[in-house]
This record gives C-alpha cells, sequence and structure tokens, in this order.
C-alpha cells in the first residue's frame, strides 16, 4: 500500500495515528490531507496516510477492509510507533473503514482512539440517498441533493461484492472506468449487469432506480 508517512521533529517512538481519507482522486496527495498531517506532526504525532485500494474512486469493499486492517497492523507494529498502539481517524468512506479496522480483533490491543468524521454508518441510507437523491429523516424521506460519484461509488462497491468470475470481473473493472464527474456517470449499461448474473441484475434495479418508494423493495431484493 503506497503511505505517505509525516514525522516530527527529534526521535522516536512517537503517538501515532493513521489517516483514511475519502473518496478524492488525489488520494493522500489530497492538499488539506497533508496539511492536516503537518499540524498534527507538529503536535508531536506520527502520522501514517496510506492509499487504501478503490478509496480514490469511493469504491467500499472486502478488499478495501482487509488492506485497511492489515495496514495498520503493521503500522502499530513499527519501531517509531510508542507503546504499539495507534488511533485511526477517517473522513466520509474513511471513517467507515476507521470504525470497522477499530472493531477488528486483530487491531484490538493496538488501537488507542478513533475519530470518525461523516462516516456512512448505515449503507441503506447511503443506498437510497445515492441512487433517488433522498435521505430517510426523523419526520419522512425527503430530497437531498447529492453528486453522481456518490452513485458511482456505491456501484463500485456493491459490484466488488458479488460472487467473484469472469462477467462480475469485467462489470467491476466497466464501472471503475466511469467518470464520476460526467452527466452520463448514473448512466449504467444493462447488458454488462445482465452478463454477470441474477445477483447483477438485482443490483442493476436497484441502481437504476430514481422512486424512494421503490427503494425497500428493491433494496430487500438485493
Amino acid at each position: 500500500v503506497p503511505v505517505t508517512t509525516v514525522r516530527p521533529a527529534g526521535r522516536g517512538p512517537w503517538p501515532a495515528l493513521v489517516f483514511m481519507n475519502g473518496a478524492t482522486p488525489d488520494g493522500r496527495a489530497h492538499p488539506m490531507v497533508l496539511r492536516l498531517s503537518l499540524a498534527l506532526a507538529r503536535t508531536g504525532r506520527l502520522v501514517f496516510i496510506p492509499d487504501l485500494p478503490g478509496v480514490a474512486g469511493g469504491e467500499l469493499s472486502p478488499v478495501t477492509l482487509a488492506a485497511s486492517v492489515a495496514f495498520t497492523e503493521a503500522a502499530a507494529r513499527t519501531p517509531e510507533v510508542a507503546n504499539d498502539r495507534i488511533a485511526l481517524a477517517g473522513v466520509s468512506i474513511g471513517g467507515s473503514l476507521a470504525l470497522l479496522c477499530a472493531a477488528d480483533s486483530r487491531l484490538a490491543g493496538h488501537v488507542s482512539a478513533v475519530v470518525s468524521i461523516a462516516p456512512y454508518s448505515d449503507l441503506e441510507r447511503v443506498m437510497l440517498l445515492a441512487t433517488t437523491g433522498s435521505y430517510t429523516f426523523e419526520d419522512g424521506v425527503r430530497p437531498y441533493p447529492v453528486p453522481p460519484y456518490l452513485a458511482v461509488g456505491l456501484a463500485r462497491s456493491l459490484a466488488a461484492m458479488l460472487s467473484p468470475n469472469t462477467a462480475t470481473a469485467a462489470l467491476c473493472q466497466e464501472l471503475r472506468g466511469l467518470d464520476p464527474s460526467s452527466e452520463g456517470a448514473l448512466e449504467f449499461r444493462e447488458h454488462a449487469f445482465q452478463a454477470a448474473g441474477a445477483e447483477a441484475l438485482a443490483l442493476f434495479e436497484l441502481l437504476s432506480n430514481r422512486d424512494p418508494k421503490r427503494f425497500g423493495a428493491l433494496f430487500a431484493a438485493l
């Protein structure tokens, strides 16, 4: 996993933190992420910023999580880290990964703190928002503006969880080739899903739906 490491002045070991950024093409090179890491290093923290697989494109999959856990475990065991313990911080899907990592038994003795900013805590609500532009509030479902990249990231994440075979691998490759910022980003091609089987077709039905009233049945069928 490519990583940027920001070290404090002086000699370690130091209190340490793994920062997991959200979906951004810049990844660990995002200017705000770098500024935050420099600020933390000035307070005496050692900071690791990994480019976890799929995250730059908004993909949260079992592969992403496995890499996150493995990286955090390895980072905690480096001689520069004080007491083999490390804090986790993340934004958006990075925040979700930080929470999931902290819940992994392999990291039980290594995580000192978790900070999550706007994580995906309820994937069903995120799916409703991404596909229909609606969100569930206490007083019901209401329209809520959402950028196309959220639906593209969702499509990539869910396709990565389909039963692995040649057709689903081709579908994942096609979805990763989409430009999330283009006007046609949400026009998923049905034939690619059909070729990948019934599970993928159920996923297409959910991704192409724009009616919040239909979402519950499509989610249940997925």
